[in-house]
């Protein structure tokens, strides 16, 4: 961990608490054994471990464990709680974590977890089930149209990462680079950025040679199905978070 992640800020009980009232999990109950950090498959390139993560919420570090990456990195695998003395459920403290880090706009950079929870939760809100071949598109355009901040500025990358239809416009728009470039809305780029532009076009078009099987196979649908019930899920939704959507 960080001499910054380990800096003192507060010392209290009220980011355990309302973890517990979020997740059920209890934080106040970790005895620091550590046996979930040595049976975690992630923790070895975590930046706060599971224990260290556990104590900084005792230590009510809000801002530490709100922009830890690992909170992102669990895979809800319940290793954790499984080895855990204390039976505290890192995975579900996790997901409550994730949540509020989302809403305080304080998710760390370079992941695209939360870009994958939204796309997917926005599919069973909508359809009721995913529709697998339009989640994979919406889920690599959105992050293709993420670019990064040496190439553009603010107000041109939240041009294109609003939605589908944004990462298909970026997609339109690419004959307008010079143009921009040369007018100021966008900087010209680096080595590093042309770099980071041909890695995401290769995620892009990274699986596309599966899909004629798999349509074939019918592992994938080009429509997909919609079940009934939207006004249900929706209020499943709601109730989920709050009332808030």
């Amino acid at each position: 961990m960080s001499e910054a992640a380990m800096r003192l800020e507060r010392v209290g009980g009220g980011l355990a608490r309302e973890v517990k009232a979020r997740s059920g999990a209890s934080p106040m109950s970790c005895l620091q054994c550590a046996k979930c950090t040595s049976g975690c498959p992630v923790a070895a390139r975590a930046d706060v471990k599971p224990h260290e993560l556990v104590r900084l919420v005792q230590m009510d570090q809000r801002r530490a464990v709100l922009e830890s990456r690992s909170i992102w990195e669990c895979t809800s695998c319940q290793t954790c709680v499984t080895r855990c003395p204390q039976k505290v459920d890192i995975a579900a403290m996790n997901d409550a974590l994730r949540g509020m880090s989302r809403a305080a706009g304080m998710a760390a950079p370079g992941t695209a977890v939360p870009v994958f929870d939204e796309v997917f939760l926005k599919a069973v809100r909508e359809r009721g089930r995913v529709h697998e071949m339009g989640l994979m598109a919406e889920f690599k355009l959105r992050n293709l149209a993420a670019l990064p901040s040496s190439l553009s500025t603010a107000s041109v990358r939240q041009r294109y990462t609003a939605s589908w239809r944004g990462g298909m416009q970026l997609l339109a728009d690419a004959g307008k680079v010079p143009r921009m470039i040369a007018s100021g809305e966008l900087r010209e780029t680096s080595a590093r950025g042309m770099q980071a532009i041909k890695q995401r076009a290769l995620q892009l078009f990274a699986d596309a040679d599966k899909v004629p099987m798999m349509i074939a196979k019918g592992k994938l649908s080009l429509l997909g199905r919609r079940v009934r019930g939207k006004a249900e899920r929706k209020a499943m939704f709601r109730r989920a978070s709050g009332g808030k959507s």
